[in-house]
């Protein structure tokens, strides 16, 4: 522990170091080498490491950073994990998603743990897709704020396989698809239900004057409607005529 804690101090002070515009140029060079050096070394040290700085007690620059190396982790370097380590790191990721989930939070940090989590779905492919579905429609039940990391999650999704997709060969990219298409029974049901469901909440908590509850189900409507249109794009909808 006394290691991971003193590697995480050193990463901080280099993402600092990177982020402060008074930084010379030497010292900004350095951080952001040991910050490639942590990126590329020892897969654990990474993980560890950024699990650690994701924690409240650290500060949203850091926090932020320490999310987008996790989703570097599982894009670039998820083979190298074990499939017990995988599945560690997928258990860990959800429990960041709920704890992130409150009203508080900064949204740059909600909005990086649903992308670490729809990276994960990406790079597991669709065997894996029930077991998150599942964790996923659970955690959109406990309130409004987890509704919407849930929809931006499944908004996610879609648009990194169909649209970034840059690192995806033909044959991957054509499996996520046919697992995605698959799963659409399942998805476009919670869709509906959700927006049903925070829309009429929205409506009633405005009428009794309850403005931030309000505004926390409208923000899934808003999140909900933007994870529509992006299935919408692609998902197969068979000739009604």
């Amino acid at each position: 522990m006394e290691d991971v804690s003193s590697t995480a101090s050193n990463v901080a002070r280099a993402i600092l170091a990177v982020l402060d515009y008074s930084s010379t140029s030497d010292t900004r060079k350095s951080a952001v080498e040991f910050l490639e050096s942590i990126k590329s070394g020892d897969v654990r040290v990474l993980a560890n490491t950024s699990f650690h700085l994701v924690k409240k007690e650290w500060s949203p620059e850091i926090r932020l950073h320490a999310f987008k190396m996790l989703q570097h982790l599982v894009r670039l370097r998820w083979d190298e994990l074990s499939p017990p380590e995988c599945r560690d790191l997928v258990n860990v990721s959800i429990e960041l998603m709920s704890e992130v989930a409150n009203a508080c939070e900064n949204w740059p940090l909600k909005s990086q743990s649903a992308a670490l989590v729809a990276e994960i779905v990406r790079r597991q492919g669709p065997d894996f897709w029930q077991e998150i579905f599942t964790l996923l429609t659970s955690l959109s039940a406990q309130g409004p704020v987890q509704a919407e990391l849930v929809l931006m999650t499944l908004r996610w999704l879609p648009e990194d396989i169909t649209v970034h997709n840059d690192d995806l060969e033909g044959d991957r990219r054509r499996l996520l698809l046919r697992g995605l298409s698959q799963s659409l029974p399942e998805i476009l049901p919670l869709l509906y239900n959700l927006l049903e469901l925070h829309f009429g909440a929205a409506i009633r908590e405005t009428g009794r004057q309850n403005v931030d509850l309000a505004k926390q189900h409208a923000n899934v409507v808003i999140a909900c409607l933007n994870a529509i249109i992006a299935y919408a794009d692609w998902a197969p909808v068979p000739d009604l005529k």
